[in-house]
């Protein structure tokens, strides 16, 4: 699935769970419940420096969908609705949590499309300043997002260089969900 702007709705297309790497030895629907006697935070990253989006009651569903490397942190998806990180200890999920695929270190192979130039920049904003315009057709490697996913951290694979690029001007090869959120 790709990652595709429509600019009448001002939103994202951002592909389905389908892209999810899925160990055969998960349960299906990879199911978990929020456990504990308050309220748990859901946030943009693995850890709790990270900004947190949510406030998840005891006995919310959610769907285990990654995790990082300690399987300390899992990505969750809250019914479409949102997805964010949770520490696992928060968390009962069904079947071996270590059998999730490892996400935090994520990255997707990606297209500049367009007719014309688009601009890698400093920063994910318009005002940052541009680093360098990127021909139609450059290939590029997607490693990071920010929180709106309107702006996409890539490595240009020719030359080496990082910057933002509009999301609107990228074809993702993968699930931007599992895109790590760095511009907290």
């Amino acid at each position: 699935s790709h990652l595709r702007f429509n600019p009448s709705t001002t939103s994202f297309n951002w592909g389905s769970l389908a892209d999810v790497p899925v160990n055969p030895e998960l349960p299906p629907n990879r199911a978990a419940t929020v456990i504990g006697t308050v309220n748990a935070n859901l946030r943009t990253g693995p850890g709790e420096g990270y900004t947190v989006i949510d406030h998840l009651q005891p006995g919310t569903a959610v769907v285990a969908i990654g995790r990082n490397e300690s399987a300390g942190w899992i990505l969750v998806d809250l019914n479409g609705v949102a997805f964010g990180w949770m520490a696992a200890a928060l968390l009962d999920i069904q079947g071996n949590v270590t059998l999730l695929p490892v996400t935090d270190n994520y990255s997707a192979a990606a297209t500049v499309i367009g007719t014309s130039r688009a601009n890698m920049r400093v920063g994910p904003s318009e005002q940052s300043a541009i680093i360098e315009r990127l021909q139609p057709g450059t290939v590029v490697t997607a490693y990071g997002r920010n929180g709106s996913g309107e702006w996409i951290i890539v490595d240009v694979n020719a030359t080496g260089s990082d910057g933002w690029i509009n999301a609107a001007l990228l074809d993702v090869d993968g699930n931007v969900l599992l895109l790590p959120v760095m511009d907290d």
